[in-house]
């Protein structure tokens, strides 16, 4: 009795024994699992750990290099406005000098023909030889009528506006026009 006792104690050992190799067997691998999960998962949040690192390094040189553009874009509208307006304020200044160059220039003709006008008209009192006091004077002696004084002295450019010969013969021949047809 004793030895069946005996062997069936050692039996059971060594079954539990087997049991235990087992169970230790099976919890290794089962460890190595967990262990090898939680290294993945440590490699994968340190991956996207460093993903999210270098989006967020992509995005600020992004940012960095729009800023600068902008920043480029802005001095360059800047410096072609200020060159904009310095040359309308040139344009603005050089205006009135360009007008009052044209109003010297308009004086400086006027003046020019009142000149030649005077010097005409002193050539031609000349010509006759007499001044147009003279010649008013002289022509009074005379008893000649005052169309014939006026038409001489504007003839002579010595008074009033000088006459062409149509005119003058209009104004103191009317009895020569020849009479319009009715």
């Amino acid at each position: 009795m004793l030895l069946l006792q005996q062997q069936q104690q050692q039996q059971q050992e060594q079954q539990e024994e087997q049991q235990e190799q087992q169970q230790e067997e099976f919890s290794l691998p089962w460890q190595q699992q967990q262990q090898q999960q939680q290294q993945q998962q440590q490699q994968q949040q340190q991956q996207q750990w460093l993903l999210q690192q270098q989006l967020q390094q992509q995005q600020q040189q992004q940012q960095w290099v729009l800023q600068q553009q902008l920043q480029q874009q802005q001095q360059q509208q800047q410096q072609q406005q200020q060159a904009a307006d310095q040359l309308l304020h040139q344009e603005q200044e050089e205006e009135p000098l360009q007008q009052d160059l044209l109003q010297q220039q308009q004086q400086q003709q006027q003046q020019q023909e009142e000149q030649q006008q005077q010097q005409q008209e002193q050539e031609l009192c000349q010509f006759a030889s007499v001044s147009p006091a003279a010649a008013a004077a002289e022509l009074q002696q005379q008893n000649i009528s005052k169309h014939w004084q006026q038409l001489l002295l504007s003839l002579w450019g010595c008074r009033g506006p000088p006459l062409s010969l149509p005119q003058a013969v209009s104004l103191f021949f009317p009895e020569l026009q020849t009479p319009k047809h009715r």
